[in-house]
């Protein structure tokens, strides 16, 4: 286990990452915890924060498809257009 441990940390030094491993480090109890009895959900705000997204998403769909002409369900057209 100490070689993978230190090959790992190679590849998260080396992706500059070290601050996210840290962080990671820091909240794993709390995430683990979370994971293990898991965590109170105000449906009623969730709902309202599900259908805001919803909305938004089909407004810029729409802009993309009259002021760009693209289909954002084609990705053939989203690749030409970011190219």
């Amino acid at each position: 286990m100490p070689k993978l441990a230190e090959a790992l940390m190679r590849k998260v030094k080396r992706a500059r990452l070290e601050k996210v491993y840290e962080l990671e480090l820091r909240v794993s109890h709390a995430v683990a915890a979370m994971e293990k009895r898991g965590v109170a959900i105000h449906t009623d705000r969730l709902d309202e924060m599900t259908e805001e997204a919803t909305e938004r998403a089909e407004r810029l769909k729409a802009e993309l498809e009259a002021e760009w002409s693209i289909n954002p369900g084609s990705s053939k057209q989203l690749i030409q257009h970011a190219s």
